[in-house]
């Protein structure tokens, strides 16, 4: 068996979870998970291609559906590529790489084809399903079929190359400063803010319009720019990752020889500044758990930069309670995609041995977990409900309404969160990635929450209820939840924790 083919085995293995032994539980755990996100990405990506279908056939111009699904692949390869960095904290397998018998160029092929398949895999379950409702009720021709499929082939080279050029740039210009992580963590929200206002104010832009000529019309400079911006990108990074593999960059090193001795904290408070601490200066943690808050700012911006009217006499009662409720079922999902709590004991690694030696109380752990979580997603709760309230001239009742619902949402995943990560933690991870995005706790935690946050509609459609009488059931829903979560949290939490 080739070097190249035992390196992309295990590195499959690692990222479905199936390192723990042939006889452990985590093979399942880690192949239904595997299905499952396969089915959710497929399942999503088709009713968004099919929503798309529909809007375009009101003014017949369905055969512009591949339009819709390039801009959706183009906006996944930019966000994949400028926010996936190759070298997290964690990942520090070069020098023991380099150490084997195994040729450099062989290591670096096989962490880039990994990357590739990785990439690949989600690209073409987001475009699969545009090709296929495009091929039956559009009626493509099979040239359009074999372009739209190869460029599910030619997107990740996109993303990778992007992937390593941004990791090039990032690891020079930061590295070098006290604040590196702080600093980096800001680099990937505002790149990320950066794509997607892009994005957004300049759909048909030249990427767009050079990918789709690319499948509609295949002449000369629609194929030498696609190939320009897939394979031209990814050899430039390629080159770069070559380069550095294995190199070490400078840091930060202090000169400052004082000691210095803080007055006496409670255990809490120093907890809670350690978890501070590291979230923000954690890219990967940062960036991946920020994304509820992120999306009610901005969804706040967009209706700002509307200057929609909702007030005075346009509503009516009865309509200002349902959009109160409507506010409330879409800050509690925007809460629920953000899941710090589900990864923050994993994420203590093998240092965890440090945290509980120390004379601290697993109470003291639990709660600056937990508050760091809430600290995060509340703010942006409360503003885009003081706001919402001001704009739409709501009563204090509504306006509670908007705000209590989320804000029980949130404390529920704090402790949800914690509490499955505590059942299923990974202490021997890779990267910090893997715990982030791949665990088993996190998936149980947003697939739990998201249910949670759902159950007013669910209420408003199956039951009689009145948008008022919903909210209060689902307050009452959640309320209950709360302690029963936060009961097992400091019960049976305690005990799995002392065992770990």
């Amino acid at each position: 068996m080739s070097n190249l083919f035992i390196l992309l085995k295990y590195n499959f293995l690692m990222t479905i979870g199936l390192l723990r032994g042939k006889k452990s539980k985590s093979n399942k755990v880690g192949i239904v998970l595997f299905c499952l996100l396969t089915l959710v990405i497929i399942f999503a990506s088709g009713m968004q291609a099919y929503s798309m279908y529909e809007v375009l056939c009101e003014t017949n111009t369905q055969e512009n559906l591949l339009f819709s699904g390039v801009s959706t692949l183009i906006l996944f390869s930019l966000v994949m590529g400028g926010l996936r960095s190759s070298n997290t904290k964690r990942t520090q397998d070069a020098d023991f790489l380099l150490s084997l018998p195994i040729k450099k160029s062989t290591i670096v092929l096989s962490k880039t084809v990994g990357k590739y398949f990785y990439d690949f895999f989600f690209d073409f379950c987001i475009f699969a399903p545009y090709i296929i409702i495009g091929a039956v009720k559009v009626g493509y021709s099979a040239l359009v079929i074999f372009m739209g499929i190869f460029i599910c082939f030619l997107m990740p080279f996109l993303s990778v190359g992007l992937t390593f050029i941004v990791d090039f740039i990032v690891q020079r210009i930061f590295n070098k400063s006290k604040y590196s992580g702080i600093l980096k963590s800001i680099f990937s929200l505002l790149l990320f803010c950066a794509i997607f206002f892009w994005y957004y104010l300049s759909e048909n832009n030249f990427l767009t319009r050079c990918l789709t000529g690319f499948i509609y019309t295949p002449n000369y400079k629609n194929i030498l720019g696609t190939l320009g911006l897939t394979i031209g990108v990814f050899f430039v990074g390629i080159l770069l990752f070559t380069l550095t593999f294995g190199r070490s960059t400078s840091r930060f090193k202090s000169k400052t020889k004082k000691v210095n001795f803080s007055k006496p904290r409670s255990p809490f408070s120093l907890l809670l500044r350690k978890e501070t601490a590291y979230y923000f200066s954690t890219p990967v943690y940062f960036i991946n758990t920020i994304i509820g808050p992120f999306m009610m700012i901005l969804g706040l911006v967009i209706v700002l930069t509307l200057q929609l009217d909702l007030s005075g006499e346009v509503m009516s009662l009865s309509s200002k309670d349902f959009i109160a409720l409507i506010a409330a079922i879409a800050l509690s999902a925007m809460s629920a995609s953000s899941t710090i709590s589900a990864s923050s004991i994993s994420l203590e690694g093998k240092n965890l041995w440090l945290l509980k030696s120390s004379p601290v109380k697993e109470k003291d752990v639990f709660l600056s977990k937990i508050t760091l979580h809430n600290l995060v997603i509340l703010p942006a709760i409360i503003v885009s409900a003081v706001t919402l309230f001001i704009m739409l001239n709501m009563s204090l009742a509504q306006f509670f309404e908007m705000l209590i619902l989320p804000t029980l949402v949130t404390i529920l995943g704090s402790v949800l969160g914690l509490y499955y990560n505590l059942c299923f933690p990974i202490l021997d991870y890779e990267s910090e990635t893997k715990v982030i995005k791949q665990s088993l706790s996190v998936f149980l935690t947003m697939f739990s929450l998201l249910p949670v946050s759902a159950l007013p509609i669910i209420l408003i459609k199956l039951t009689p209820l009145l948008p008022l009488q919903v909210f209060y059931v689902s307050l009452i829903f959640d309320f209950i939840l709360c302690i029963v979560f936060t009961f097992l949290v400091f019960t049976d939490g305690v005990k799995r924790f002392r065992k770990l």
